[in-house]
């Protein structure tokens, strides 16, 4: 498990093994062709990211996440709070890179 400091408490996540990965992909709309696509990423970028944040829930436990004294109780609730629209954007993106989308084998 990773986990990402927060003036909410501490984050915790992991990165998706090969399936999920895939399933995460597909659940943000992309497949082979549009991965190979940058300039795909680049006009839809918002959402793209919007995508991954609302298919992140299982990779991230927010237990212990509190905003003024009351308690988070799921992914779902904390998707309600903009306080942590910085926090998922973040996870989101480290997990994005993680899976090495469109990247080339260099020689």
């Amino acid at each position: 498990m990773r986990q990402k400091e927060t003036a909410y408490g501490t984050l915790k996540y992991r990165i998706p093994n090969i399936p999920e990965a895939m399933e995460l992909l597909g659940d943000m709309g992309l497949n082979s062709r549009s991965l190979q696509n940058t300039d795909e990423f680049i006009e839809n970028d918002l959402k793209y990211m919007a995508r991954m944040i609302k298919s992140i829930g299982p990779f991230v436990d927010v237990t212990g996440l509190k905003i003024d004294e009351e308690e988070v109780t799921s992914f779902e609730d904390a998707l309600n709070r903009f306080e942590f629209i910085q926090v998922f954007s973040e996870v989101a993106q480290e997990l994005f890179e993680s899976l090495n989308v469109g990247s080339k084998k260099k020689s």
